[in-house]
């Protein structure tokens, strides 16, 4: 369809032998001339690498319609690069970017007081501390405010280098995708379209994101509201159009799943990995859509889902998926 690698760090342990300062003083003054030079072209160094990295401005990007059609499959992030880094967080969108992801894909369940909050589950326990913390389980995501909710630990479940780091609010997540060029795939889990739709309006996001739900009832009311954000149908769904739950369907994409998501304005079909076939595939690009898939991991799958033809994969490895994109053999011609 036509649109409109992880750091070392010195171990805190570390320390230089008692003996060593008694050592260095003993050197020559040839010795500290050098010494001293290093360090002052060192420290230049560093201060032209910060000044650059202040005062550059982003590359430029394409047009998300025209990234969204481009004629190569999208790396998505899922979760940001969530195989080295702790799901949702600044840290995991900012390494997604950093390897050069095409979309960073979060998700978004509200706060007690109506704040989107980046965050998978719909309780805390899994990716913080507030088990610990506030001593009970099954803690929901909107039993507390957003300020209390960002006071939580998200990262050190993760990895102890990650202690310390916060649940992003959705405002703070997009302001840092979008400080580098990145585009943002916002999974709703639970939320109110009017409030996303004000958000993303306000604060001027909306050229910069696709919205995806697997409840279609909320895409159709969203799109009313803001018709020009792009929408991905994530499926098989739980909600239909009408609020209805779908009961006794095949999983699997189909025509009648197109139909559907016809309605509730998507561009964009997102589907499980498992249920999706070539014939599906070419039966939704027949009808307009693009094609994305999630959330695929190995080389096995990627190759898979490149034979089928989408357009698109979500995927906690994006540097991997890249690797393959680049080792991969172009298909041989094809006689006229």
């Amino acid at each position: 369809m036509i649109l409109g690698a992880e750091t070392r760090s010195a171990s805190p342990g570390s320390h230089p032998p008692k003996h060593a300062k008694a050592h260095r003083t003993c050197r020559g003054p040839n010795h500290t001339a050098r010494a001293l030079a290093r360090a002052a072209g060192l420290t230049c160094f560093c201060f032209l690498a910060c000044l650059m990295l202040t005062v550059s401005p982003a590359p430029a990007q394409p047009r998300l319609v025209d990234l969204i059609n481009a004629d190569r499959p999208l790396v998505i992030a899922h979760r940001g690069y969530s195989g080295l880094a702790p799901e949702n967080t600044l840290p995991a969108f900012e390494l997604a970017l950093a390897v050069g992801a095409d979309l960073v894909e979060l998700d978004t369940h509200p706060s007690r007081d109506g704040v989107p909050m980046v965050i998978h589950d719909a309780t805390l326990d899994r990716t913080t501390d507030a088990v610990e913390r506030w001593g009970r389980k099954q803690i929901p995501v909107n039993a507390h405010t957003a300020a209390e909710l960002q006071t939580l630990d998200a990262g050190r479940w993760f990895h102890a280098r990650y202690a310390g780091t916060r649940l992003p609010t959705l405002r703070e997540a997009l302001e840092t995708v979008r400080a580098v060029g990145g585009r943002v795939l916002i999974e709703c889990k639970v939320g109110d379209p009017d409030v996303l739709a004000a958000l993303l309006q306000t604060n001027r996001f909306t050229d910069d994101v696709v919205v995806q739900s697997f409840n279609w009832e909320f895409l159709h009311q969203f799109h009313a509201r803001a018709p020009e954000v792009v929408l991905g149908a994530l499926g098989p769904p739980s909600r239909l159009v009408d609020g209805s739950t779908p009961v006794g369907l095949s999983g699997t994409l189909n025509e009648r799943w197109l139909r559907e998501a016809r309605r509730t304005g998507a561009r964009l079909v997102v589907w499980n990995q498992k249920q999706l076939s070539r014939t599906a595939v070419n039966t939704a690009v027949e009808q307009g859509f693009r094609v994305w898939a999630y959330t695929a991991n190995t080389p096995e799958q990627f190759e898979r889902l490149l034979a089928l033809g989408v357009h698109g994969i979500i995927t906690d490895h994006p540097a991997r998926l890249w690797r393959l994109l680049a080792l991969r053999r172009p298909a041989p011609a094809r006689d006229p």
